[in-house]
């Protein structure tokens, strides 16, 4: 989650397929400077971003939500964004990852970008190859990588 752009996936897991019910990406205005930019910000969060998470949550009855969110930041502008974010994101009943928790599944290596998580859903979703949205590639990969963790702790323990 983040304030400029969300992905957002729902995944339907039964037996041995998985099945995406839907994907996009929320995004809100540029985080501009000052007190009032912050206000208009969480507005945006507030009014544009959460009532959409609300309502796909309540539409596909959502029984587990898991949420990357960032910890570090390089400026105070981002550290406002990403605590704001952090803030909204409590109203959930969800598992919070790290994003190195994706780059781990993916095998991605320091310095990979995003290149290792997209190929990895892009093996499980041949059919999407179209995706090309950052942010809806990493919101797929952590239905996909929570799903692998499911079935694992399920099927070989």
């Amino acid at each position: 989650m983040s304030y400029r752009a969300t992905g957002v996936a729902v995944l339907e897991c039964k037996n041995e397929s998985n099945s995406i019910l839907h994907m996009e990406c929320l995004t809100n205005p540029e985080f501009g400077y000052g007190f009032h930019s912050l206000t208009a910000a969480m507005n945006h969060m507030k009014y544009d971003t959460m009532p959409v998470l609300h309502a796909l949550k309540r539409a596909y009855d959502i029984n587990l939500c898991v949420i990357e969110m960032p910890c570090f930041t390089q400026n105070a502008r981002s550290a406002l964004a990403i605590g704001m974010c952090w803030g909204f994101a409590a109203q959930f009943n969800a598992s919070f990852v790290e994003p190195s928790a994706l780059k781990d599944w993916s095998g991605s290596k320091k310095g990979d970008k995003k290149t290792m998580v997209k190929n990895k859903v892009l093996e499980r979703i041949a059919a999407c190859s179209h995706v090309n949205n950052n942010n809806i590639v990493d919101a797929l990969g952590l239905v996909f990588m929570t799903s692998d963790l499911i079935r694992t702790m399920k099927y070989d323990i």
